[in-house]
């Protein structure tokens, strides 16, 4: 029992400051030089990068940065009418009746622009990528639970 609290005692220190690291100078320099309006930023070290979390004017953004300062990519929440027009048309294309319930933008350091949408529908949830073009490159669908609407739930209570 001793030697388990001796070993946590000694490597709590440890873990701790390995999980809330500051970022170094390089780093940072090179955020407010892409992001000069950030706000509440929040980091984490994964690997050898550091993932960032924090607002720009006011849209919650993820950016990842390599130790040495070098951006990665950036992932930020879009508003459904910030959408470009070729993307929002293309979703209402293929999902007309759905509904745009959340939408991101993930942009690389290699120039590539990709859009994360998901449409509600009346009997799934979709989440869709989509290129900067508009077209369609990935689906996954997820069932939504199946739940009675009011009308089924206000005849059943009256039943005995």
């Amino acid at each position: 029992m001793r030697k388990l609290f001796v070993i946590i005692f000694c490597f709590s220190p440890a873990i701790l400051l390995g999980q809330k690291k500051d970022l170094p100078v390089m780093v940072k320099d090179s955020l407010m030089h892409k992001y000069p309006a950030a706000t509440g930023i929040k980091s984490k070290k994964q690997k050898d990068n550091f993932r960032i979390r924090f607002e720009n004017n006011g849209i919650k953004t993820v950016s990842i940065f390599d130790a040495s300062g070098n951006w990665a990519e950036t992932e930020s929440t879009l508003k459904n009418e910030d959408l470009p027009e070729k993307v929002s048309n293309s979703v209402k294309k293929k999902y007309p009746q759905g509904i745009i319930s959340s939408a991101n933008l993930k942009e690389t350091s290699s120039g590539m622009f990709l859009y994360y949408i998901m449409v509600d529908t009346e009997k799934s949830i979709f989440n869709l990528e989509l290129d900067r073009n508009g077209k369609i490159i990935g689906t996954k669908q997820i069932r939504k639970e199946t739940v009675p609407d009011s009308q089924d739930r206000e005849s059943g209570s009256g039943e005995e």
